[in-house]
C-alpha cells in the first residue's frame, strides 16, 4: 500500500466517523474526489485546516474541561440524563411487582 492509498483510507475512516462534523465530512470527501487531479493539493490544504480547526490535541481538552465554560457543557449535557435515569428508575419501580404474599399464602 502506498501513501495515497493509506490516506485514501484514513480520510474515508474520518468521514464515515459517526464523531465527524459536517463540515469535515465535506472536506475530507471534497479531497478524496480530488485525489490525483489537479485540485489535490488545494483540496488537501483545505482538509488539514479544517482538521485543525475541529481536532483539539487532548492537553487543550483537559484545559478546557476544566475552564468554566467546560464545566457549564457538562453541566448542561449530565443535567437531562440525571432527569431520564430518574424517571426510568421510577417507572421500573412503578411496573414491578412483588410477589412474596402470593407465595406465602399458597405454602399456608
Amino acid at each position: 500500500m502506498n501513501k495515497t492509498e493509506a490516506m485514501i483510507e484514513k480520510v474515508k475512516a474520518l468521514a464515515e466517523a459517526s464523531s465527524c462534523c459536517a463540515e469535515a465530512k465535506e472536506a475530507a470527501n471534497n479531497w478524496l474526489a480530488a485525489v490525483n487531479t489537479e485540485k489535490q493539493d488545494e483540496a488537501a490544504k483545505a482538509l488539514i485546516e479544517e482538521i485543525a480547526a475541529d481536532i483539539i490535541p487532548i492537553d487543550g481538552l483537559i484545559a478546557f474541561a476544566g475552564s468554566e465554560d467546560g464545566k457549564k457543557i457538562s453541566a448542561r449535557r449530565r443535567q437531562p440524563e440525571s432527569r431520564r435515569m430518574r424517571r426510568r428508575s421510577k417507572q421500573k419501580v412503578q411496573d414491578s411487582v412483588t410477589a412474596r404474599h402470593a407465595q406465602r399464602l399458597l405454602r399456608s
